[in-house]
């Protein structure tokens, strides 16, 4: 600091907090882009996976007795949805390629999804409420 003012700055911008260079604009901006798309990609896999066990359910494949070959119902298992839905036995091979849909594996899938979802909603809602001030309750009328 030099005279009071600090380096890089002059008598018109001492004090002044100046604009953020437009680097870390961009950054910002990739990094929101980032997360849309990522939201998109969860969004476009859980709809493939509920397409693939639609499919399974309309063809009655849903024991080991019934289970088709996923040509026959026009399905790709291969793809990143059907191999998450194999990985979580929810699609199940029964023999030689022929598959068959683990209902109660998918019944017990979505409600764990569901738990999730709502942890991660009420966490978000408790800490809208500490920046609030709000929690813990009575915290703001406390001084």
């Amino acid at each position: 600091m030099l005279g009071g003012v600090a380096e890089g700055a002059n008598r018109f911008t001492a004090g002044r907090t100046l604009a953020p260079t437009s680097r870390p604009l961009l950054i910002r901006r990739s990094q929101v882009f980032a997360e849309v798309i990522m939201g998109a990609a969860v969004a476009v896999m859980l709809i493939k996976e509920r397409q693939l066990v639609d499919a399974f359910t309309r063809a009655g494949a849903t024991s080991a007795t019934t289970a088709v070959h996923p040509g026959d119902i026009s399905v790709d298992v291969g793809g990143n949805a059907g191999r998450r839905l194999i990985e979580h036995a929810v699609l199940r091979e029964a023999d030689a390629g022929r598959y068959y849909l683990d209902l109660l594996t998918w019944e017990a899938l979505r409600r764990q999804r569901l738990r999730i979802i709502f942890v991660i909603l009420l966490v978000i809602a408790l800490g809208a409420l500490f920046l609030a001030g709000q929690f813990p309750p009575g915290a703001r009328l406390q001084r």
